[in-house]
């Protein structure tokens, strides 16, 4: 909200006890601390003298996950509001899975997706957001069927683009499939 900077959410978010830091705009890898940074995608549009902020998290464990609760706590203290462009993203571990488990993922997010999308408001379904293709209509079902590397696998999602719903292009940077 108006008045709220990078500086007071990353201040009261330490103050509560989360380790996090400024990072204006940024894709690095964090592994300890949360980010607060700016992005493209984020608007302010019906948050009179808003600015849109991105949290990203380290890697999170079990013991962890309190921290996801203090970082809701301190934004509704800070009076943050979402709107249309607001959204999540969660990256899971995909180094230990085969070709074969990753070729089996996309395979039953393309079967799910419209149960998926029915759980999204209508602004993130199909293909309504431009960071937030469908990957049901976006992907070659003979090249994936194709596949033997990631590589292929995301060559055949969007033609490797990382705005899609199921990213498979976060493997090389993080080790991770992002939803």
């Amino acid at each position: 909200p108006s008045g709220v900077s990078y500086h007071n959410c990353t201040s009261a978010m330490r103050a509560a006890g989360v380790p996090c830091f400024n990072a204006g705009y940024s894709h690095s890898v964090e592994r300890t601390n949360w980010k607060v940074c700016s992005d493209g995608s984020l608007s302010a549009t019906g948050i009179t003298g808003g600015t849109g902020v991105e949290l990203v998290s380290p890697i999170l464990h079990e013991a962890d996950f309190g921290q996801i609760n203090k970082v809701c706590e301190v934004l509704t203290a800070l009076g943050a509001r979402i709107n249309r462009s607001c959204g999540l993203h969660v990256h899971i571990g995909a180094q230990h899975l085969s070709v074969g488990a990753m070729k089996k993922l996309a395979e039953l997010y393309i079967e799910n997706e419209d149960v998926i999308d029915g759980l999204l408001p209508p602004s993130r379904r199909g293909n309504a957001n431009t960071y937030l293709q469908s990957v049901k209509t976006r992907t070659s079902r003979a090249a994936l069927a194709r596949a033997n590397s990631v590589t292929d696998i995301a060559t055949a999602i969007c033609n490797n683009q990382r705005y899609v719903k199921l990213n498979y292009t976060a493997f090389w940077r993080q080790g991770t499939v992002e939803f």
